[in-house]
């Protein structure tokens, strides 16, 4: 009897011969290597440095009861040289693991991966984007001097955050969503205009912008004119009985409604 023994990495199949070269028998080795794949980390592969979030994955393959899976994360450019420790987990299965980046991680794009134990398998390496501390949230006013006419539109552009809500006078203008300009028409002299920027680290309130705005005039005439005369209002010449109406720029930029009845 002689003891063979063969390590092999892929399926392969194996023939014993004797002194002769003569098929004796054969046997075939089927080889499976197991693999771990990250399939997700936090919300939409966002982190929050110091914050759990799990870190999803699956397994083909057999992986022993004795298996730790070790997450880690990557330095700034990607690299594993030296790699930090997030998270481990006393598991063979497919599931999730808990990981903490450390609180000073500073934002940007990382990588992690998962290494399994028994047997020494490493996963692909995943890229996530690390935020750190509360968004800083700014917002605009697409009128430069914060001064209208009323009825004008103005937009006001957020930046800063993830997602945004916006408030007039304290008044939620909709719901939170990923849409950072609000334009409305509706504003009134002094309201102020603000906007809440949530991001994976949390929410914060941005400046807020006090809009003047001044009235549009309205006047109402009654003239009387001899026949073959005639009365100019704005751009407009009049010679006959009836009423009319026409809008002019004041003095200060906003619009005067004039209603003449002849």
């Amino acid at each position: 009897t002689i003891n063979v023994t063969v390590t092999p990495t892929v399926t392969t199949k194996y023939r014993v011969t004797d002194q002769y070269q003569c098929v004796v028998d054969s046997f075939t080795v089927n080889v499976t290597i197991p693999t771990i794949t990250v399939d997700s980390v936090g919300s939409a592969n966002e982190v929050c440095a110091g914050t759990p979030a799990d870190l999803d994955h699956h397994i083909s393959g057999k992986f022993y009861v004795s298996n730790t899976f070790t997450a880690q994360l990557s330095d700034a450019a990607g690299s594993f040289s030296v790699p930090v420790t997030v998270g481990t987990s006393a598991d063979s299965l497919s599931g999730a693991v808990s990981i903490t980046l450390p609180a000073n991680t500073a934002a940007g794009t990382y990588k992690v991966r998962l290494l399994g134990s028994n047997p020494t398998i490493t996963s692909n390496e995943f890229s996530i984007n690390v935020y750190n501390g509360l968004p800083i949230v700014t917002l605009t006013s697409s009128d430069l001097d914060s001064t209208i006419c009323a009825g004008t539109a103005v937009t006001f552009t957020a930046s800063g955050a993830n997602k945004y809500q916006f408030y007039v006078n304290g008044t939620s203008q909709g719901a939170v969503s990923t849409t950072n300009t609000f334009t409305t028409t509706a504003l009134t002299n002094g309201q102020q205009v603000k906007v809440v920027g949530y991001a994976i680290c949390g929410n914060t309130n941005s400046n807020s912008i006090t809009t003047t705005v001044k009235p549009n005039k309205i006047f109402i005439q009654t003239l009387s004119i001899c026949q073959g005369s005639s009365v100019t209002v704005g751009l407009n010449t009049y010679t006959a009985t009836g009423t009319y109406t026409d809008v002019v720029a004041a003095v200060d930029g906003c619009d005067s409604t004039i209603t003449t009845s002849l």
